[in-house]
């Protein structure tokens, strides 16, 4: 984690005068009707090192969608965002939205729209995100595995094959509680019945408790337009295999 004095306006160790508006910012919501919202505030710079910098967990039973848009809108402050996500299942049709048979992605984008949120520059309407491919899982483990090489957020000069290169990392403002427990405790599931597995999903089945915060994060890494400019993902045999949730996050 990137340790110190990290709020977005006067930290004074990694960004005295706080995050530069050069590189991607995005945001991702891993939306439900009946459980808390995972929703992560990221940014990604010119030489490829990504911060979570902000994140909410809004239970919906005690926020309105209107509340919950309007705090995303005072912790966005006036940064513009290429890439906004959110779960597919906020396309469907709710009954607890403001506007009859208006879906929770409809209504957050009118908020947004309505507040003048969408006029900046660059600035996107929430899409829902890619839930198809898995590569998401590979490019969390390799930016974790990279920065625990590097040791500290803006040293990603490495050494590979003989060469220096911008090593993609990934680093989590203190601030932020539910993203690096998610990422420690999003365990594989026990398989406890061995005659289940015909009719059970794969044994590698996420726990679902600990999922809403990766899930939020694979999927702004799997967009295509959250990326640096000449930069190509090619994951090696190791990172491959790797599970960031296997171990502790620092």
């Amino acid at each position: 984690r990137a340790n110190g004095e990290l709020e977005l306006n006067g930290g004074k160790k990694y960004f005295p005068n706080g995050i530069p508006k050069k590189g991607i910012f995005a945001r991702s919501i891993d939306y439900h009707q009946s459980v808390p919202w995972a929703i992560i505030f990221c940014y990604l710079s010119e030489d490829d090192e990504l911060f979570i910098w902000d994140e909410m967990n809004p239970d919906p039973h005690g926020w309105t969608t209107y509340s919950i848009c309007k705090e995303m809108m005072a912790k966005s402050l006036d940064y513009s965002f290429r890439v906004n996500l959110i779960d597919k299942l906020a396309n469907e049709t709710q009954t607890n939205v403001v506007t009859v048979n208006r879906n929770a992605t409809d209504e957050i984008n009118a908020i947004l729209r309505e507040h003048g949120r969408l006029a900046y520059d660059k600035d996107t309407a929430f899409i829902a995100w890619d839930d198809k491919t898995t590569i998401g899982e590979a490019k969390v483990s390799e930016r974790l595995i990279n920065a625990k090489i590097c040791g500290k957020p803006f040293n990603n000069l490495q050494m590979v094959n003989g060469k220096k290169v911008r090593i993609p990392t990934m680093w989590i403002f203190d601030n932020c509680k539910q993203m690096p427990l998610s990422l420690k405790n999003w365990k594989m599931e026990s398989w406890v019945d061995r005659d289940s597995v015909v009719t059970k999903d794969p044994k590698d089945k996420r726990e679902s408790k600990w999922s809403h915060f990766n899930c939020a994060l694979e999927c702004v890494l799997k967009d295509s337009r959250f990326k640096v400019r000449n930069y190509s993902y090619a994951p090696r045999s190791d990172f491959e295999r790797a599970h960031y949730f296997q171990g502790s996050v620092r």
